[in-house]
């Protein structure tokens, strides 16, 4: 008996929750636009991409997807890809290291010949 009641209640505020949902869209997206064609690029129209697939993240490919799926047309005027090389950089240093270690080496080996051809 209390089944009845609670279902109609139930689609009583989904319908009403709908109504309002989509009654404030619709206020809100003309402002949203005109909030939108007011604002000066680059800011209006820069997009900020994150977790690119790797086949994808290459100028050529986020060019073509944008204006062959998003907008239909070339509407792409640049693309520019920032890659994360905080590993990168752990290796180019540690290359560094490296580097001066054998230069080191190298210079002490240098000499120790050297000592060795005087004294020899």
């Amino acid at each position: 008996r209390v089944c009845w009641p609670t279902a109609a209640f139930v689609w009583y505020v989904v319908i009403v929750v709908e109504l309002q949902v989509f009654g404030s869209m619709r206020s809100f997206m003309p402002r949203r636009f005109k909030w939108l064609q007011e604002m000066p690029a680059p800011r209006a129209t820069t997009v900020l991409l994150e977790d690119i697939p790797k086949d994808k993240n290459k100028e050529s490919e986020i060019r073509r997807y944008f204006n062959d799926h998003v907008f239909g047309h070339n509407a792409v005027k640049d693309v520019y890809v920032v890659k994360d090389i905080a590993e990168l950089m752990i290796w180019t240093e540690k290359l560094e290291e490296l580097r001066e270690e054998s230069e080191r080496d190298n210079a002490s080996g240098a000499a120790c010949s050297q000592r060795l051809m005087m004294n020899g």
